[in-house]
């Protein structure tokens, strides 16, 4: 694994006596000398990993590819590359309002029933879950 392109963030890798995982770590331990993860190399990698530590100060927020994810939905704790992934997720943490309704994808949607959904709060519906949504609002009780 020395020298491999990847940094492995634990001994006897990331150490003086391994040349900093072979040099491969060099750049993370500059960038984020205080990023406890033993997955350096998902740091940066262009896929943001909303857990801890990746999504945290220490790690810069993931190298930067949680920045988006945290301004859209500074509160939402679900998996990040399931929200706004085109598929409704009609479950906590992803379908609620902290994660923006699972990033628009579980918003009422008149011409596509395949999965359940939840009507927004601020709907006078209310928090409504159904296996249809076309019946919804048609004008037939």
């Amino acid at each position: 694994w020395l020298g491999d392109g990847f940094c492995y963030n634990i001994a006897p890798y990331n150490t003086a006596a391994c040349g900093w995982d072979g040099g491969d770590c060099v750049e993370f331990n500059r960038l984020y000398p205080d990023c406890d993860t033993p997955n350096a190399y998902l740091i940066g990698n262009g896929f943001c990993h909303n857990w801890a530590p990746h999504n945290t100060a220490a790690c810069g927020y993931d190298g930067g590819d949680c920045a988006e994810f945290n301004r859209l939905y500074p509160d939402c704790d679900a998996i990040a590359y399931l929200i706004g992934n085109g598929k409704c997720d009609n479950y906590a943490p992803n379908n609620t309002t902290a994660c923006g309704y699972d990033g628009g994808d579980c918003l009422h949607n008149p011409t596509s029933n395949s999965n359940p959904t939840m009507i927004p709060t601020s709907s006078p519906i209310g928090e409504c879950k159904v296996d249809n949504q076309d019946w919804l609002g048609d004008g037939f009780c």
